[in-house]
């Protein structure tokens, strides 16, 4: 394709854009993204398009999004509408936003960086690329900057000599930015010794409902089933896993979005900054299934955090606007799990609004599972299965119930007494504050000889 046709074609491209480009759907950017791929001859999952408004810092968060995932890019494009303001702050902005893509280029090793601005003329859109940032001796570089004379070239050679992945090694499923294989049901019934009759009723749930809470007492592994959920609702794909802990002090701004004061040029300034959940749905737009993981998902106000959310979990693709005036939708293609501790908060004091909203998964304390893992390593679990029963008598009440993760390490034999004196005490301590006299048997200088036979 000669340099006038890639021009062409590109600004055929921005006519066809809509007038009103805040609507978080990407498919108005798919065009752009096919477009980039054949020209630049890459997978489209190695091109990025991202439209950052008025606001350049947003290509900032682009790239550290990228980067979280681990994912490889190899070109990007970042479209700007500066607002009716002067030529010196419109070329302020460019400013930004081409330091921004220099920065990108050289930590994510892409291959180039296409900077436009957009602009209205009767109606019709138009734009003009105003900077290209690319690696020195790039291909899909060079032909962009044949393409655009006119714009701004900045040429960065890179000192490590490290080269964006080849086309077709790019693993695309990832687990908070770690490359992960697929799982299947018997895999994660062969790791927990849940049957896979339960699996599936859990995982048609999840389906159904698109999110769901796993709950029960300490021990009893909710974050890792949780994990396990959600690597095989994204097997086969190229979807992503993100998790994030809820705390008393987490709020709306920290999930969806809010404002935050950040230093330009020794100027504090205050702008809207995307919560991690909300960029979470924008990154996961154009991927197959991807998971965010609530873990501790009680130990916050969740009506608090959630806000809007609490409609758009329900009704997936709908619009909602948000305090920032941006519209936003959570996308059919994410899930949500949660995992909450009933030792911390009993199920029963979550809002209606939100229970009506996650199906909830109940996990109890499994021994069977503790008994074959110990096995392996030659450990006789049947004392230890017999005096955690007898504790939960004790404690009378299941969502106090001790599990069996805490004895799920390698060589329990020689760690065993550390874990009861530092875990399973302090514990029965906090359950038992003013009726100590009830779990003096339990403790390990009582224990120690049936245990360690």
């Amino acid at each position: 394709m000669s340099s006038g046709e890639i021009k062409k074609e590109f600004e055929e491209l921005v006519s066809r854009l809509p007038s009103d480009l805040s609507s978080k759907s990407s498919a108005k950017w798919k065009a752009f993204r096919n477009w980039f791929a054949d020209l630049s001859e890459v997978d489209t999952e190695q091109v990025t398009v991202r439209y950052a408004g008025k606001d350049s810092s947003k290509i900032e968060n682009v790239y550290r999004r990228l980067q979280e995932a681990k994912r490889t890019v190899v070109v990007g494009c970042i479209f700007l509408e500066p607002p009716p303001t002067s030529e010196g702050e419109i070329s302020s902005l460019i400013d930004r936003g081409a330091k921004y893509c220099i920065q990108g280029l050289e930590e994510l090793h892409l291959e180039s960086v296409v900077l436009v601005v957009l602009d209205k003329e009767g109606g019709r859109r138009s734009g003009r690329v105003v900077h290209i940032t690319m690696r020195k001796g790039s291909e899909i570089g060079a032909k962009l900057k044949s393409a655009f004379p006119e714009a701004k070239i900045d040429e960065v050679e890179l000192s490590d000599g490290v080269r964006p992945a080849a086309i077709g090694t790019v693993k695309h499923t990832r687990e908070h930015g770690r490359s992960m294989e697929p799982i299947s049901l018997d895999e994660i019934s062969a790791q927990t010794g849940i049957d896979i009759e339960t699996l599936t009723t859990w995982t048609d749930a999840i389906a159904r409902k698109r999110q769901a809470i796993l709950y029960g007492p300490p021990g009893t592994g909710k974050t890792f089933l949780a994990d396990l959920l959600a690597r095989y609702f994204c097997s086969g794909g190229n979807g992503v896993i993100q998790m994030t802990q809820l705390h008393p002090s987490y709020s709306y701004e920290d999930f969806i979005e809010g404002i935050r004061p950040e230093t330009e040029d020794g100027v504090i300034l205050y702008a809207w900054q995307d919560g991690v959940f909300k960029e979470f749905c924008e990154d996961c737009r154009e991927l197959d299934t991807s998971v965010f993981i609530i873990d501790e998902i009680n130990r916050a106000d969740l009506a608090r955090v959630l806000g809007e959310c609490l409609y758009l979990l329900e009704y997936r693709g709908e619009e909602l606007t948000l305090p920032s005036g941006k519209q936003f939708s959570i996308p059919d293609n994410v899930l949500v799990l949660g995992t909450m501790n009933t030792a911390d908060r009993s199920i029963a004091l979550v809002d209606y609004a939100i229970r009506r909203r996650f199906a909830f998964i109940k996990l109890k304390p499994d021994y069977e599972l503790m008994r074959t893992y110990l096995a392996r390593q030659g450990y006789d679990a049947d004392r230890l299965i017999k005096v955690l029963e007898e504790i939960n008598r004790e404690i009378n009440d299941e969502n106090l119930s001790l599990g069996p993760s805490y004895f799920l390490v390698d060589d329990l034999k020689g760690r065993i007494g550390e874990i009861w004196k530092t875990e399973i005490e302090p514990y029965l301590e906090e359950c038992f504050f003013d009726r100590l006299d009830r779990i003096e048997r339990f403790n390990w200088t009582k224990l120690r000889s049936k245990l360690l036979p």
